[in-house]
């Protein structure tokens, strides 16, 4: 993606999404530099197609880390996730890890929140949204660092392979 794609979907973004701060885009120039040093690697198409997930899920606007991450590894939206736990949950009784069919990086997140009884026994669902948010924003963030050169990882078709770095392949 050139430079002129990356202000593009920056923009895309801030002009419809919130920033977390409740400001507005100070420097918009650093910013358009910032995000293109992450998504030079990425086709436009991708990019956009991201953007357009977060734009019919989301409200904040995410870290470049988080976009790459739903084009690198085909995840979905943070809020998107919370639907697809959601719906395993409507879905099943009793909800069982072994049958949600939905993305793995979800299936981590409701893990690591306490499971599916714990999601389903909730008192306050808003708190456990919450919760799942910040443990998907954790399974991104650890999926993006798995990318080890995001320039090389481009494969024919366009998408971003994950380029794993195990404890057992660096020991050796």
């Amino acid at each position: 993606m050139n430079r002129a794609e990356t202000s593009k979907v920056v923009l895309m973004l801030s002009a419809t999404l919130q920033q977390q701060n409740g400001g507005a885009v100070g420097d918009t120039d650093g910013l358009i530099s910032g995000w293109h040093l992450v998504l030079e690697p990425v086709p436009y198409a991708e990019a956009e197609q991201a953007v357009r997930a977060y734009l019919r899920t989301e409200k904040w606007f995410p870290a470049p880390s988080e976009l790459l991450a739903v084009v690198a590894h085909g995840a979905p939206t943070p809020y998107a996730g919370w639907q697809q736990a959601l719906d395993h949950l409507r879905a099943s009784q009793p909800p069982n890890l072994r049958e949600f069919a939905g993305h793995e990086f979800v299936r981590q997140a409701v893990k690591a929140v306490g499971g599916w009884s714990h999601l389903r026994n909730a008192e306050r669902p808003d708190r456990e949204r919450e919760a799942f948010l910040a443990a998907y924003a954790e399974v991104l963030a650890a999926a993006v660092r798995d990318v080890a050169d995001p320039a090389q990882a481009v494969e024919a078709g366009g998408r971003i392979r994950q380029m794993a770095v195990t404890r057992t392949a660096s020991a050796s």
